[in-house]
């Protein structure tokens, strides 16, 4: 019908079109819920959270084909619900237990109301010990039907007024937990990386088909693998995870499948940077030609993104004014404009037209599927590899041979001594 659902956080108390206010009863804040129509005009608003005590929120909302409202945000204690014209305090009150950890950091939880803001359920994270669910950041539909809901906590050990680490946990759309859940950078490296936004996109493709080493096909798949992106704010270096340096901008400099990714975070320097990675649900595997870092010598921030069929992923956030940053081939240099906080706005648009994972920013051939990397001394970054040696068929001095991709002197002879007609000389 034109209308929208919105949801986000308030203190104090706040109305919609001079209708009931809804009140937090105290400075610290209240989440709410509301449904506005194709005029502009609230239909009904809610509040949820316990009034007069504790943070709650909600940071993200999507909604079904029926209408239905889903919401994930942090609650600290018990979670009250109820309509503004429903204010009085009694059966019209739907009241969650989250239960916390400390008086700083409570539980992610989601929610569902229909369309007309009634109740239907509410449940939280697991809190056991080795995942910590404490922020609900972002949620999407799987491609399954189901809600994929990303959270972030934390280490016991560190400040627990803010979110680190990345979460991703499968919710029923009756609201049941299912097992599929995957935790990244828990303990000490809980602390580099804080989620920001994500985007869930379904990539239906295969890579070519190598029959007798060579492609034959890019066919599309009939599997849906369920891709997704997040963005935020990295800060701080971590030596290994998941195979991969991360944090440091210049990829980990051995040939590697990070290599000629990111540019320069100045981590050094102390400041934050843009990070954009993407996860396989279907694998639960992070991709590692989809770990991205940008930014500068100052701090750089992701706030929130957006994706489209076509392969693109748009990244906004703020930057340093006073210093230059680097995001892939473009650099945005310190300009004139003046800011109190110091921070100007950019957006950056991340695309991959051959859906083989890397990005235009760095793909040497992006409209051909690749998935080559070895670029020094010779190579071309995500571009076809006949012969499967990770080294692409343009550069490769044997493309037709795995065990030899280099051919130093031009005589023929390859530079492996370990490979076919290795170079004595």
């Amino acid at each position: 019908d034109g209308g929208i659902a919105v949801a986000g956080t308030f203190a104090g108390w706040m109305t919609f079109n001079g209708g009931q206010n809804i009140d937090s009863q105290s400075s610290q804040s209240d989440g709410f819920i509301a449904r506005i129509n194709a005029s502009g005009g609230a239909e009904w608003w809610s509040q949820m959270g316990y009034r007069g005590g504790y943070d709650d929120g909600a940071n993200a909302i999507i909604v079904d084909e029926l209408d239905n409202i889903y919401v994930t945000g942090v609650c600290m204690e018990h979670m009250n619900y109820q309509r503004a014209d429903l204010l009085s305090l009694g059966p019209n009150v739907q009241d969650h237990y989250c239960g916390s950890w400390d008086s700083y950091s409570g539980s992610a939880f989601v929610m569902r109301v229909s369309s007309s803001g009634a109740f239907q359920w509410a449940t939280h994270g697991t809190q056991n010990t080795n995942i910590i669910e404490r922020w609900g950041v972002d949620l999407a539909f799987l491609s399954n039907g189901n809600i994929l809901i990303m959270s972030s906590g934390q280490d016991a050990n560190w400040d627990p007024t803010r979110g680190h680490g990345i979460e991703f946990t499968e919710v029923s759309r009756a609201g049941d937990y299912q097992q599929n859940v995957d935790w990244c950078c828990s303990s000490d490296y809980s602390r580099v990386l804080e989620p920001r936004a994500m985007y869930l996109t379904q990539e239906v493709y295969s890579p070519p088909n190598y029959a007798s080493g060579h492609s034959t096909s890019v066919a599309l798949g009939e599997t849906p693998t369920d891709i997704i992106w997040v963005a935020g704010t990295i800060d701080g270096y971590l030596d290994d995870w998941q195979g991969e340096h991360v944090g440091e901008g210049g990829g980990d400099s051995d040939g590697g499948a990070a290599d000629g990714m990111t540019a320069d975070s100045n981590m050094d320097y102390g400041g934050s940077d843009v990070f954009l990675y993407a996860f396989n649900w279907n694998d639960k595997t992070w991709m590692e030609n989809r770990i991205i870092e940008y930014g500068g010598a100052g701090d750089d921030t992701a706030v929130d993104m957006a994706g489209h069929d076509d392969g693109r992923v748009v990244v906004i956030g703020t930057r340093d004014w006073q210093n230059n940053a680097s995001f892939g081939p473009w650099d945005l240099v310190h300009g004139d404009i003046q800011n109190e906080s110091g921070q100007i706005g950019y957006i950056w648009s991340h695309q991959d037209r051959d859906f083989d994972g890397w990005g235009e920013t760095v793909d040497e051939c992006p409209t051909e599927w690749g998935d080559a990397w070895r670029v020094s001394p010779v190579g071309h970054l995500a571009c076809p590899d006949r012969d499967r040696d990770r080294t692409s068929d343009w550069g490769d001095d044997f493309p037709d041979e795995i065990s030899q991709w280099w051919d130093e002197d031009g005589d023929g002879y390859g530079h492996l001594q370990d490979g076919v007609q290795p170079d004595a000389c």
